[in-house]
């Protein structure tokens, strides 16, 4: 008897090859290109501008509806986060204090025009502690290389947090404004002193219009540069109030 396989019995088995190592091509593609994105994401790294290291000096607390911004530059396009500052309980902790993030313009070694506001969060000392505490933005702010002046407006509530910084000349803007109305566009007549405090913004590199990722290494000291997760030093409370001179915070040594 002739026992080979005739055509009909082969054809199934053929497809059935076939598919398979049709299967076997498509999830090595998806493979493939799941791992390059995964390579790209890893690539990008997020980067700062302002003042990453924590200062010697200690500020007691934040009076309520104040905006208090430090001045901040730039060097390459920019999508931005969020805000964070160096944050310690205030002399009325565990008071919690409201806060908003805001981004205004420079002009002439001043603040200008408001930029982005952010959304409110709650600093309490009981809960944050001493540490960077982020002021989120709810979708990223777009931003051009230049000066900015990056800081926050507070809430109803006075002397919650406050927060640590070194004396750089005219390197912080302040004025009076009510939380409940928001941060005024433009900033209006701004009072300066030489608290620089230890606040950054954290952003990715936006892509330039030749399509090639702007990623320079930004430049301001030892306050620029790449950013890879919060700092683990500690700031230490200090109870001494000082209210003499002008300013909106409680300062202390």
């Amino acid at each position: 008897m002739d026992e080979r396989p005739c055509a009909r019995t082969q054809a199934p088995t053929r497809i059935a090859l076939v598919l398979a190592l049709l299967a076997l091509a498509a999830f090595s593609l998806f493979g493939l290109q799941a791992s390059t994105a995964d390579a790209a994401d890893a690539d990008v790294t997020t980067a700062t501008f302002g003042k990453t290291s924590v200062g010697e000096i200690t500020d007691n607390g934040m009076f309520a509806n104040y905006k208090i911004v430090n001045s901040a530059t730039l060097s390459v396009p920019a999508s931005v986060s969020k805000l964070s500052v160096y944050a310690i309980p205030g002399i009325n902790s565990p008071s919690p204090q409201a806060l908003r993030a805001v981004i205004y313009s420079d002009s002439e070694e001043s603040p200008s025009a408001l930029v982005a506001t952010g959304a409110e969060v709650t600093y309490q000392g009981s809960v944050n502690g001493s540490g960077w505490f982020d002021l989120p933005f709810a979708s990223p702010v777009a931003l051009d290389p230049g000066t900015y002046w990056i800081g926050f407006i507070t809430g109803e509530a006075s002397e919650g947090l406050g927060y640590r910084y070194d004396e750089v000349a005219n390197s912080r803007a302040w004025n009076v404004n009510s939380f409940a109305a928001g941060p005024s566009n433009p900033f209006g007549a701004a009072n300066k002193d030489s608290e620089q405090a230890s606040i950054y913004a954290s952003y990715l590199p936006r892509v330039s219009e030749s399509g090639e990722e702007q990623n320079e290494e930004d430049e301001q000291g030892e306050d620029g540069g790449r950013h890879h997760g919060h700092h683990g030093h500690h700031g230490h409370r200090h109870h001494r109030q000082h209210r003499g001179g002008n300013g909106p915070g409680a300062r202390g040594n």
